[in-house]
């Protein structure tokens, strides 16, 4: 026979295990302060308004700021080519993208 202990001690663990595993876990924000001097060297554009944004926005630039130089350049040059293209073809290219 079960505990109601037993029952009870596994629901809260199961749920958060779910939550953690599905990325629904609440996290927090990053101060400013907090990142390294050459996270904020990169992302200084966003210094004025870092508090205000999401995690997620965060991680997003700061996984941006953990990319060398030489791979930050390569992609924007990357984007800056695929903005050129005409809109047809970025069509056709966003939806070939969407096939996969």
């Amino acid at each position: 026979m079960r505990s109601s202990y037993t029952s009870s001690y596994w629901y809260p663990l199961v749920g958060t295990a779910v939550l953690v595993m599905s990325g629904q876990a609440m996290a927090e924000t990053v101060k400013w302060e907090a990142l390294s001097a050459n996270e904020q060297a990169v992302l200084k554009p966003f210094a004025a308004q870092w508090s205000a944004f999401p995690e997620n926005k965060q991680q997003s630039l700061r996984r941006w700021a953990a990319k060398s130089p030489e791979e930050r350049a390569r992609i924007k040059q990357r984007y800056a080519d695929w903005k050129q293209l005409p809109a047809p073809a970025s069509s056709a290219s966003f939806s070939s993208t969407q096939a996969l």
